[in-house]
């Protein structure tokens, strides 16, 4: 996958020294068109589930709760989404812990376009290897071009099924609630409980009617087998 890639997809910059984020966002905006930046972990919580991006970098040392800390609450939510820290030398120690949470490297500061390019590079790997999620032996869902297919043949989705989809097999361990599957979808935009059901059951019309379980007066998570 090509670098020129990296500009159809949105970073998340977690990084809490204002004179840091003003040195290196030029580099970055060499990469991407889309940066988004937190300065805490309250901010970085809310860019995470409001923007939903495509890449994270991230201090590992933050001020008062650090990126490590970060990072394992955004694990334990997705386990595909590339992420790298930022570090110094000085934090080598913490580098053991965060082969734990499966990251896609490192960059020793200063960042440098060469060092953020090598980085990227292997993001980009995980995000192709990640792309195809096979819900059974013969369809499977492309989360970068949200093309369903079966037996070889597309599927036609429509964009909230398709949004729907990519948001289930993106966190496929999890439960969404309506109130989430609202604020994903129609975004501050209310909707009755008759739409998102009527959501679900046209893309369970396309999916197959299992795929889609609903957890008793919690919500809906995808079924892969």
């Amino acid at each position: 996958m090509d670098l020129a890639y990296l500009k159809t997809l949105t970073l998340l910059y977690i990084e809490d020294d204002a004179s840091t984020i003003e040195s290196y966002l030029p580099i970055l905006q060499l990469l991407f068109a889309k940066i988004t930046i937190a300065q805490n972990y309250d901010e970085a919580m809310r860019c995470y589930n409001d923007t939903t991006p495509h890449l994270i970098l991230v201090d590992i040392s933050l001020g008062g709760l650090s990126g490590m800390e970060i990072v394992k609450e955004i694990r334990s939510d997705n386990f595909a989404i590339p992420i790298v820290f930022l570090t110094g030398h000085s934090d080598t120690n913490y580098l053991l812990e965060a082969t734990n949470l499966h990251i896609d490297g490192y960059i020793i500061k200063p960042l440098t376009l060469n060092k953020l390019e090598k980085a990227m590079n292997n993001c980009l790997r995980r995000i192709a290897s990640e792309a195809k999620v096979y819900l059974d032996s013969n369809t499977h869902y492309d989360i970068n071009t949200t093309k369903l297919i079966h037996n070889s043949v597309e599927i036609h989705l429509g964009k909230k099924e398709a949004q729907l989809l990519s948001l289930f097999v993106k966190h496929r361990d999890r439960v969404f609630s309506k109130e989430e599957i609202e604020f994903a979808i129609w975004n501050d935009t209310s909707v009755s409980d008759t739409t998102i059901k009527s959501l679900i059951a046209s893309l369970r019309k396309k999916i197959g009617k299992d795929r889609v379980v609903n957890i008793n007066r919690i919500g809906w998570k995808i079924h892969i087998e």
